[in-house]
């Protein structure tokens, strides 16, 4: 069970909407083709503290042997925990005087998930001066949505949001 972070307030929570034109008719030459509405999709974005996480592990060890042609038996627990859990930062609370943002300064990780699914983990500091973006995995089938530039806007929109803080 992954504990919430003080974050919570911070997380986010966006429906997509993926429905088509109110018509759900396409044009091709003559004829007219029928589409079904689509289903609308939940995207949750959820910041987490630092820590081994066992589906995490899996969706990085099939981004690794997908994206990177890694060998299945190279990606280990591991390894992945000294490159991307374990961390030299110290972990900071929030500070009653607004000095450390709500969600703390230290090592984390920013869980994307649609309807529950965990498509991609964003691994970031959060350190007085800035926001460090230090690597991110996410789901191979997946590649289409291009979450690396989307992970980098949420990135940005997080530091706009905390700039008085940092």
């Amino acid at each position: 069970v992954t504990k919430k972070s003080p974050c919570d307030e911070l997380n986010n929570q966006v429906s997509l909407s993926s429905e088509s034109p109110p018509q759900h008719a396409k044009k091709s030459g003559n004829v007219v083709l029928e589409q079904p509405p689509r289903k609308k999709r939940k995207l949750e974005i959820h910041l987490n503290r630092s820590s081994f996480d066992s589906e995490e592990f899996a969706l990085y060890k099939k981004y690794q042997t997908k994206v990177h042609n890694d060998e299945p038996d190279d990606v280990t627990e591991s390894s992945y925990r000294r490159f991307l859990v374990d961390t030299p930062l110290i972990y900071i609370p929030p500070a009653t005087d607004n000095t450390v943002p709500p969600c703390d300064f230290g090592s984390f990780h920013q869980q994307y998930r649609i309807d529950g699914r965990l498509i991609a983990v964003g691994v970031i500091d959060i350190l007085p001066k800035c926001l460090s973006s230090k690597y991110l995995f996410w789901d191979p089938d997946l590649a289409f949505l291009s979450l690396g530039k989307y992970s980098a806007l949420q990135e940005i929109s997080w530091v706009k949001e905390n700039q008085q803080h940092c």
